[in-house]
């Protein structure tokens, strides 16, 4: 057992020691209360520490209740860090990681897109490298190698948290043509005939008398990506003309949700493009699924990755949804909140926290394809690249696909064997651990 001792303990601190001893090094400790003794080795997180034991020296952000106005100092470079002490280990590493997985600095300003999602590249974090490292478990290593450096043998064994992947699809579009009102399939020939676009004729074609629809990859999607480690999330409310022409009450689209289900494949909300500042639309959308599958929805992942703090999670908690994977970087790809493994979602708000479990996802398709604008092969690197960075350090892969990305249409041509060759190495990787 690690010890920490601290003369002012509070939820915030606790929450910091998970993160960092637990989730992040594996280490089973103990925070004790004031005039505890305890035999072992000891972490102060206090002004004044005993000569035996390992001082990180606070900055006072975890003693506090209330959000600061203020953006704290980042030291950039090579090693980022903030929070920085004069004695003891260089930094506060616990409130360090606390700013960073509670996403401190989206309650001190509100900067968005076009989309009203936070524009991460605004915030101080994003001279923190998060596009490249997942910061938190760097810093976490670093206090590792302090503390075998300070007490030896004496250290508790640990068990550092595995490489696992989650290859995860959100459907939007089920269908590009299919299933869709007589009047929106005629305007779309209208319309396709005008631009004289004979690729998308010949895909209405197909679609029309041989019941092929290019974004109907799910047969694909189920010879390669097993329900173990897949999870679909289904967009099936229509609130605004961001979300998808197929709905809930689409005959066809609940079958196919169904019967993606009957094959082993959890599946998840995804709520609708409102909903982020509109909770209660989520629970109506959440039951509107649970019933189609006729069993409990447990997780999500907003639409558009669209979600406020601290309304869009608290909303999913109330209505009974346990895991969200909608926390990434999407313009870049990723670690979101220094973060490359699962772990609770702290309301700042109401300063404790929460059943909620964050996914962060590390890599979603658009974000190679639309905003970076790379080709396959430079996708391939980039995403290489991230996968493993994870792999190293024994995160969750979470990936995020969209059905059509699959299916060599339009802007997706070119793209199919990449994301292949990616679902395989990823498996590839997984199977070398296990």
């Amino acid at each position: 057992m690690l010890y920490v001792r601290s003369s002012k303990p509070s939820p915030r601190l606790r929450y910091a020691l998970d993160i960092v001893l637990g989730r992040m090094l594996g280490f089973s400790w103990h925070l004790a209360e004031p005039g505890e003794t305890v035999q072992g080795p000891v972490i102060a997180y206090d002004l004044r520490a005993e000569s035996d034991e390992f001082q990180i020296l606070p900055c006072g952000l975890l003693e506090e209740e209330q959000i600061r106005s203020e953006f704290p100092e980042i030291f950039p470079g090579a090693f980022p860090y903030l929070f920085p002490a004069e004695t003891g280990f260089p930094f506060d590493v616990l409130s360090a990681s606390f700013w960073l997985s509670s996403d401190y600095e989206k309650y001190q300003a509100l900067y968005i897109d076009a989309h009203g999602r936070y524009a991460s590249g605004a915030y101080p974090s994003a001279s923190l490298g998060l596009d490249r490292q997942p910061l938190i478990r760097r810093w976490a290593q670093a206090l590792l190698e302090a503390l075998e450096a300070h007490f030896g043998a004496q250290l508790p064994p640990r068990q550092p948290p595995a490489f696992t992947c989650t290859l995860s699809f959100d459907i939007d579009s089920p269908w590009k043509y299919r299933h869709k009102p007589f009047f929106v399939q005629a305007g779309g020939w209208v319309k396709d005939m005008l631009k004289r676009d004979a690729d998308a004729l010949q895909e209405r074609r197909k679609a029309l008398f041989q019941q092929e629809d290019p974004f109907d990859t799910f047969g694909l999607i189920a010879r390669h990506c097993p329900p173990a480690h897949t999870r679909f999330f289904f967009l099936i409310g229509r609130r605004s003309p961001y979300d998808g022409r197929h709905t809930w009450r689409n005959r066809s689209y609940r079958r196919l949700i169904r019967h993606i289900a009957a094959q082993g494949y959890p599946c998840g909300i995804h709520p609708s493009y409102e909903t982020a500042q509109k909770p209660v639309w989520q629970s109506l959308e959440k039951d509107a699924l649970s019933r189609i599958l006729n069993s409990p929805v447990s997780s999500s992942r907003q639409h558009f990755l669209r979600y406020r703090y601290p309304d869009t999670f608290q909303g999913l908690i109330s209505c009974g949804i346990g895991e969200d994977y909608s926390l990434a970087l999407p313009e870049t790809g990723g670690f979101p909140c220094g973060m490359d493994r699962p772990w609770p979602w702290f309301d700042l708000i109401r300063n404790q926290l929460t059943p909620l479990i964050l996914y962060p996802t590390i890599l979603m398709d658009r974000s190679l394809q639309q905003y970076l604008r790379l080709t396959p092969e430079a996708a391939a690197a980039r995403a290489r690249e991230l996968l493993d960075c994870t792999r190293e350090g024994g995160g969750n892969f979470v990936l995020l696909l969209h059905n059509e990305s699959l299916s060599e249409s339009a802007e997706w041509k070119g793209w199919r064997q990449m994301w292949l060759d990616l679902v395989k190495l990823s498996l590839n990787y997984l199977a070398a651990t296990t």
